[in-house]
């Protein structure tokens, strides 16, 4: 008989937006949203320690935030009794899902169908949190990588404080992470996925589909491969820099005035889906070669987390000041910053942020940390952009407020994440 002490039970629920609240949504003039062309997900991963009771909960929703994050995770702590700490409630920044909270709209003065589509979403995370938690029971754990076929098409390095466009030959950290769940038949449960990428298929800002991008499709994927109650939630890596490449180069950028433009190529819709089927399916083909290969052989865990708010200096983004390095490095306010991590295992941990990071201070966080770590990098919110609808059309007007300096960066994420982890308990 195994000695397996390691509890774990699945949920998926739909946390679509209705036709009326998409209507509602449209009135704002910013996703201009017409229809749900693909349903969207919550799916629930609850992991206890039968030893101790304590439980972990990871969430990931075809969303580019989970509105009121500190809400829910409330909810869920009081209810179930689980430390908020222990709870990773992360969207995969999914650009043509219902953005239900725009962060240029005060919290204060949102609209009332704004509050209804949180307490929808809301309401169903917590209820698929209970189905899991209802549903544990015996499993095993174990986690890979593996190298993903689809590319990524990162920014070039700033030429004199001017971007210079896609850099499509250039592959940034291109492993596909999965942490793998199977009962004691040897039967998968749950694939939780993490890669770097942005979901932006979809994405035109005028007469959109409501979608669950790549992300949702290779979700959807692998449960019809393995049927049953098996989830594959997929939570994002640092992206804030990457974007698919689909097909070759099919985005041209260009600077004005000291401002980014970018113009996509117009593709016919069932062009668009054949792309976003052929991509989707190269992703789900890799995870299914990883999830056949990775040894579950875990079967204790131990769970512990810590969070800290730290402020730091917000700097103009080089492609909106058009001043050269020097303007780009002025001081423009301060931004607060919202680390966490959540360690499984004595082996694996996660970092967590709540922004959507750029690559390379993912990469900080994750080696930081003296054991495997996955960062994910939107767990929710999108604190770290501010509005200016010129500058990113693509993205519903957000734009990331990078660190410049690359001590302040380390201090922030890397020395903060390491004392964390040091005197968590």
């Amino acid at each position: 008989m195994s000695d397996t002490r390691i509890l774990a039970g699945t949920a998926k629920v739909d946390i679509s937006p209705s036709m009326e609240q998409i209507a509602a949504y449209r009135t704002l003039n910013k996703e201009q949203f017409q229809d749900v062309k693909h349903r969207l997900y919550a799916r629930i991963l609850a992991l206890r320690d039968a030893d101790t009771g304590r439980t972990a909960l990871i969430v990931g929703t075809d969303l580019i935030n989970v509105p009121d994050y500190f809400m829910i995770r409330e909810r869920l702590s009081e209810a179930y009794g689980i430390k908020p700490t222990d709870m990773i409630l992360g969207g995969t920044q999914n650009h043509s899902s219902i953005v239900s909270d725009p962060p240029d709209i005060p919290k204060d003065a949102r609209p009332d169908f704004l509050l209804q589509v949180r307490d929808c979403i809301h309401d169903q995370i917590f209820q698929g949190a209970g189905q899991a938690i209802a549903g544990l029971k015996p499993a095993r754990i174990g986690w890979g990588s593996i190298p993903s076929m689809i590319g990524i098409n990162k920014d070039m390095t700033v030429v004199n404080g001017v971007p210079m466009g896609a850099n499509v030959n250039m592959y940034d950290e291109n492993e596909l992470f999965i942490l793998l769940v199977r009962d004691l038949e040897n039967k998968p449960m749950a694939a939780m996925l993490n890669y770097g990428m942005q979901g932006v298929f979809y994405s035109t800002m005028v007469d959109s589909h409501i979608s669950g991008d790549i992300h949702g499709a290779v979700s959807a994927k692998l449960e019809e491969f393995y049927g049953g109650d098996f989830i594959a939630p997929y939570l994002i890596d640092a992206s804030g820099d990457r974007s698919p490449l689909i097909n070759g180069d099919l985005q041209s950028f260009h600077v004005v005035d000291g401002t980014l433009k970018q113009e996509k190529v117009p593709l016919p819709e069932e062009a668009q889906d054949k792309l976003l089927d052929w991509l989707s399916g190269l992703q789900a083909n890799d995870a299914v070669r990883l999830i056949r290969d990775i040894d579950c052989s875990t079967e204790h865990l131990a769970i512990r987390s810590d969070e800290i708010f730290r402020e730091g200096v917000s700097r103009v983004p080089p492609h909106v000041s058009g001043g050269g390095k020097e303007n780009d490095l002025k001081a423009v306010g301060t931004k607060t910053h919202r680390l966490h991590f959540v360690a499984l295992t004595e082996d694996l941990a996660f970092a967590c942020g709540n922004s959507i990071t750029q690559s390379d201070i993912g990469r900080l966080v994750k080696n930081c940390l003296p054991v495997k770590t996955v960062y994910i990098s939107v767990e929710g919110g999108v604190s770290g952009y501010v509005v200016a609808r010129t500058t990113r059309e693509e993205t519903f007007g957000y734009r990331f407020c990078p660190f410049l300096d690359a001590e302040e960066s380390e201090r922030i994420y890397t020395g903060s994440i390491q004392k964390m982890y040091q005197e968590a308990e």
